[in-house]
Parts: C-alpha cells; structure tokens; sequence
C-alpha cells in the first residue's frame, strides 16, 4: 500500500531574515520538510517524516551550536505506527509543573477500512531547557468507543494529568461530547450488542434457532438515513424492508409496525477487521424470511420471530 504523507509547513523568521527552513538546511546537510521548526539560544529544533523500508516514522531532531560547529546533539522517534501525520497547532510554549516546553500536536492517520471513524492525536512535550526524549501522549477514539489517553512509554497516565489536562483543552474542542443514552439511535450498535452478546458465539458453533433481540425505533427515519449513510442494498417484500452490505449492519423497516428494526451488526463492526469474513450479503425475501450470504456461511433470519439460523456452505 503506497504511503500518503500529508505535510503542513510552518515557516518562522529568524535574525537576519534567514528563515529557519533555511538554517535547517545548512545545518544538517539535508533537505527535510519539517514539521515546527525552531531556532533559539544556539539550538535548533525540528520535526520530519523518514521513510525506513516499509514504514513511515516521525522524528524529532536538536541540533546545538557548540563554538562554531553545529552538532546533531539528539535524534528521537515520535512515532511509527502511522501512515500520516498532519500538525494542528503552531509550536507555542507553556508552563507544566513549572517546566516549559515546546509544545505540538499532531493528528495521526492510517489507511484502510479497519479505521474507519478512528481518531488519534498525538501530544508532544519538550523540554525547552534539557535535550531528553519528550512526554508523548496519545488520545485515541474509536468509531463507537470512548476516547483513551495512554503516555508513551508509562503502563499508567496518573502522574501526567497536569500534561492530560493540557491535551484535553484540544480534545474537547474537536471531539463532540458522548451522548450516554443508551436508547440513543446514535448508540444502536452498543444497544444491540448488549443485548444480543451471546449471538457471534452461537453462529460460530453453527447452533439452531438462534434468538436475536431487534433494537427498535419510531417510522422509518433511522432505517433510511442508516440505509444512505452505509450505500446499502434493499430487499423489498409487501411487510418489510431489509437493507445490508459489506461491513455494514443489517437493519429493516417494518412496514405494519412502522418501525425501523436493527436486526444484525457484524462481529467488531464499527473496529474490528477482516470485515468482508463477517459481512452478510442479501439474497432474498420470502414473507417473514430472508437469507443472507457471508464468505463463511449463510444465514436465515425470521423476521417475525426474531430468530437467526446458519446454513452451511
């Protein structure tokens, strides 16, 4: 898969008019598009994207004026884990526990289904006054999933809530609030999982007449817009509408009752992977009965009775 790096320039004027850029330049004998570029009291400081066999890794350089020589007096790895990166602030300096710091954040992305609705960010903390590796915390949120905060390289985020409480004047700016409702149509997934918890592990075991708890909502405005928003196929029959596709759920509008059904999210969906192995296909309709398809098996839902079977292939 070809890397997709995203790069913001942020240039800063220095003594004389030589643009920091261009001081990294002749400094490292390179020509790195940097990320945050900085030049102050003899020391210079920048972050680039290195590309190292088949991973894009982010890393930060300090280099110090030592008489008349410059020298590359720190090299540290940020991060790894991603395929892009794109910085959301200008570099700015603050105070945490009486220590200042250069202080930067990044927005980290991947490519690839499996990510899909996943935010993460990246905080960087540097010691203005030292050249040691940086405080680096990640805040990272799932489709469906609450936000997690974890330091890099530390099992536990309690010594660094000065640094979170940071972190956390961006989060809540570009993160909306989670609406805890559980009978939310936002939260139908978690819904459906909580009461359906055992239906993945009976359709694994091939067991017989699985029973499915449908989540239930007023007329038809959650099955239609969750129909456009996931670009899902319909089966059409005189009592329902059931509509599906890969790595989607499976829902239904009951046209007697009036009421938009959640009949079938796949296992790990919004999260997980390997969602084409999970995903069922619609094939027909028949009164209260329909089947769907999978790379695995097949399934026969009872709309009526709300119960699921599996069909070998």
């Amino acid at each position: 898969m070809k890397k997709i790096i995203l790069l913001i320039i942020f240039s800063f004027q220095v003594a004389l008019g030589q643009s920091v850029e261009s001081k990294i330049k002749i400094v490292c004998r390179c020509k790195p598009i940097s990320f945050y570029p900085r030049l102050e009291n003899e020391k210079l400081v920048y972050t680039t994207v290195i590309t190292e066999g088949f991973s894009t890794n982010l890393y930060r350089f300090i280099y110090e004026k030592i008489g008349k020589t410059w020298i590359k007096s720190s090299k540290y790895k940020l991060d790894g884990e991603s395929e892009f990166y794109s910085p959301e602030i200008s570099e700015s300096e603050i105070l945490v526990n009486q220590t200042k710091y250069f202080y930067s954040i990044f927005s980290l992305g991947n490519l690839g289904t499996a990510y899909n609705g996943r935010e993460k960010y990246m905080f960087v903390f540097q010691d203005i006054s030292k050249n040691n590796n940086p405080i680096t915390i990640y805040f990272e949120k799932g489709a469906e999933r609450n936000g997690e905060y974890q330091v890099k390289g530390q099992k536990n985020v309690e010594p660094y809530k000065a640094y979170l409480k940071k972190c956390s004047e961006f989060v809540d700016k570009v993160i909306p609030p989670i609406n805890e409702d559980i009978d939310s149509p936002e939260n139908f997934n978690t819904k459906w999982n909580i009461e359906n918890s055992a239906v993945h592990k009976s359709i694994e075991n091939n067991d017989k007449n699985i029973n499915l708890n449908f989540i239930e909502f007023n007329d038809n405005y959650f099955y239609e817009t969750t129909k456009k928003d996931y670009e899902l196929l319909e089966l059409r029959s005189s009592n329902y509408l059931v509509s599906g596709g890969i790595a989607a759920p499976i829902i239904c509008y009951n046209i007697k009752s009036k009421k938009s059904q959640v009949i079938y999210i796949p296992d790990g969906w919004p999260n997980g992977v390997a969602w084409g192995m999970r995903s069922y296909y619609l094939k027909n309709i028949s009164g209260d009965v329909f089947t769907a398809e999978s790379m695995e098996n097949n399934i026969k839902i009872d709309l009526s009775k709300e119960i699921i079977n599996v069909i070998k292939k």
